[in-house]
Formats: C-alpha cells, structure tokens, sequence
C-alpha cells in the first residue's frame, strides 16, 4: 500500500486497492492499519474508502520513504487513465476522491474533448472504483470564467478538499 502515500490526500477505493495488491490477506492489512490510525476510512453509498492519514507519527517518514521508492512511478490507475485522454488540459479531483462523501462534484474535466471520450474514461474510473461517480466537463474559457468570477459551483471545489492532478489551462 506504499502507492497510497505517493497520494496522501486521495482516497481510494478499497477495491482498487485489493485488485492491485491482491486479496490475501487484504481484510486483515487494512483493519491493522486502520486499527494503528494510519488510515481512516468512510463510505459512500455502500462502498468503502480509504486514505492515509498525514497526522499519523510516522506519516512524514514513511511518505518520505514512499517518494524515495517510486519516484516517477506514482501514477495510479486513475491517474493514467485521466492523463491519456487526448485534448484534457486540467483534471482536479474532489468528492469521494478527496476524502468528502458528502462532495456534489467527484471529478472536473477542462478542455475541448468529445463526449464519447469522456463517457469511455468516465466508465473506466467508475469501473475502477466499484461506483457511478459526479463529474463535470469544461471549455477552458467556460473554466477560466467561471473561477474568475467565484462562481459558486467552483468555488465548493476549491476551497473544500480537491487534487489537481493537471492544469494548463491558460
């Protein structure tokens, strides 16, 4: 689960997690480390979620062994899959990926992209995290808009828990 502190403030679904390190002894790793207070975890429509948390005594070690170890090999699979649509110019994560069950917006999207791309990415991060997830699709001019005027739908993004995984909108 070093992977998880290469994002500390992404939360993961936990069958994500189980399908990249395998279901032995999966049940068990979790529950030790929730039980340490190394993660906490929540749930959003029957689903569960975890992530790493930075308040922990050893979070500032460990994540520092964590970036020594991987480097440039960070990307998850969420992340991957983002960055290979072609013509996304900006990606920030919020909602369930950020941690905030209760969040309106799970995940923005910027740039002049087909609705058939997107509907294809969409499917795979919802397949990747075992549920249908909130997103909105932007122009970058509808994007810089709409933060320059604190539009309040951008606002509830930005200021509650977000991941901006990418940004070149200019």
């Amino acid at each position: 689960m070093i992977f998880m502190l290469a994002w500390p403030r992404r939360a993961f679904f936990a069958g994500e997690i189980k399908h990249k390190v395998g279901a032995s002894g999966f049940d068990q790793a979790l529950s030790a480390l929730a039980k340490s207070g190394f993660i906490s975890s929540f749930k959003k429509r029957g689903n569960k979620y975890v992530m790493v948390n930075a308040r922990h005594g050893f979070y500032n070690q460990l994540r520092a062994e964590a970036v020594r170890i991987l480097r440039n090999k960070t990307d998850d699979e969420l992340s991957k899959t983002l960055k290979n649509l072609k013509g996304l110019k900006a990606a920030v994560l919020s909602g369930i990926f950020a941690g905030n069950a209760s969040g309106d917006c799970d995940l923005v999207l910027v740039g002049n992209l087909p609705q058939n791309r997107v509907n294809k990415v969409v499917g795979k991060i919802e397949h990747l995290v075992g549920q249908e997830i909130n997103y909105a699709v932007f122009e970058p001019a509808e994007y810089n808009y709409r933060k320059n005027i604190f539009d309040r739908f951008m606002k509830d993004i930005f200021e509650n828990e977000h991941l901006v995984l990418m940004d070149k909108v200019k």
